[in-house]
């Protein structure tokens, strides 16, 4: 896809407008923010979320599809590894990585006849399927080359895997209560008794007393300030579109590989690049290349228009494990590969750090604070960036 990629993009962006992307991928989560009109393709998928959700017992959901997971399997097993501890086993793609209702878009406040609770994962499984297809003739190919159409229905399962995780919600939730600390963490006894007359509350002493507890407790680390799973479910959704988009506008190249690379629960993995620093996660409109394993023997590499790879299309052994070594420092919890290796039981990385991290500075007497996401390589002893021909060619 080299080369021509530019109206590629285009065009995918065009089929992404004509398959209804915009229009109903991020559907109002009340009454007040529903669509005027609603494309037939998002009827049927809130029809069969409807069928769906007529059992309403709890489901176990995949936070890595099953038929991804499955291009690592081996006599129906894959290897499961938590990064963290290396804690390992081999079990089959269908248990693993599972958790109990945790695209579930339920809610006080969300009508289920417009919201069904199980919207999220009926559109997920429709994702997963063009997904599986694209990988199918990608791998078969050996060319990141698909037709306009299938382009963007592939950068929209990119998009998912990029925020369905545990990365994106973690980083959303210290987000809403580092934001709500900052602006509450200081205020004023009358500051309190202001905001509470404007949401209606009691201003009297003791609501102002019970209000001041929740305030201390906040800045103490005692209690979190978090928004409500189906709401951050839903923005997770909301957002891979405009994730995946910014991968249309990329430089599509597989490279082939011995049969060794491994995968893990955020699959979707920035690499900066020297001009960026190791510390740190860049966005995906920025980084150097971004990276997704296709199969134990094929990646796909999205390197941003300045940068040029050159033949040839296979890695290296040192190649693929320096890859695999990226990988592992990408996830948020678990690592896989094929069953009779141990690369991810055997290779440590750094612990994985808070989800978002704070710089602050002082500019004509205004405190300015930064955030960024950070990597595992926080310390001294960052390994190089990988694959060092991608950067010098």
């Amino acid at each position: 896809m080299v080369g021509d990629s530019r109206r590629l993009a285009m065009e995918a962006q065009e089929s992404a407008a004509q398959l209804g992307w915009p229009a109903w991928y991020g559907s109002g989560m009340s009454k007040r923010r529903a669509p005027q009109k609603m494309p037939p393709g998002y009827l049927a998928l809130l029809e069969r979320a409807r069928r769906a959700a007529q059992n309403s017992a709890p489901r176990k959901h995949h936070l890595v599809p099953n038929s991804y997971l499955s291009r690592w399997s081996e006599r129906g097993n894959i290897r499961v590894t938590r990064v963290d501890d290396q804690y390992s086993y081999t079990t089959s793609p269908a248990k693993a990585a599972r958790e109990t209702d945790y695209y579930r878009l339920e809610s006080p406040d969300v009508d289920p006849e417009e919201v069904p609770p199980l919207l999220m994962e009926v559109m997920l499984g429709e994702v997963e399927g063009s997904g599986k297809t694209a990988i199918d003739r990608m791998i078969e190919s050996g060319s990141a080359r698909l037709d306009p159409e299938q382009a963007a229905e592939f950068a929209w399962f990119l998009g998912f895997q990029a925020t369905r995780g545990h990365a994106y919600r973690q980083t959303q939730a210290q987000l809403t209560n580092e934001l709500f600390r900052l602006q509450f963490g200081e205020i004023t006894d009358d500051g309190l008794r202001r905001l509470l007359n404007k949401r209606g509350r009691p201003t009297d002493d003791a609501g102002v007393a019970a209000a001041r507890r929740m305030i201390d407790e906040l800045n103490a680390g005692k209690v979190r300030v978090s928004e409500q799973q189906a709401a951050v479910a839903a923005r997770s959704a909301m957002s891979a579109y405009d994730v995946g988009r910014q991968f249309l506008d990329r430089n599509w190249q597989i490279f082939t590989a011995p049969p060794i690379l491994i995968t893990c629960d955020e699959p979707v993995v920035p690499i900066g690049g020297p001009d960026h620093r190791r510390s740190e996660r860049g966005g995906f409109a920025s980084v150097g290349v971004v990276v997704f394993p296709l199969a134990p023997h094929a990646i796909l590499a999205m390197f941003r228009h300045d940068l040029r790879p050159a033949p040839p299309w296979e890695l290296t052994h040192v190649e693929a494990a320096e890859l695999n070594r990226e990988i592992l420092g990408a996830s948020a919890r678990w690592a896989f590969e094929r069953p009779a290796r141990h690369f991810t039981q055997r290779v440590s990385v750094p612990p994985a750090p808070d989800p978002v991290a704070f710089e602050e500075f002082e500019s004509d007497g205004r405190r300015i604070i930064r955030t960024y996401p950070p990597t595992r390589w926080t310390g001294p002893d960052a390994p190089d960036w990988p694959v060092s021909r991608w950067w010098t060619s």
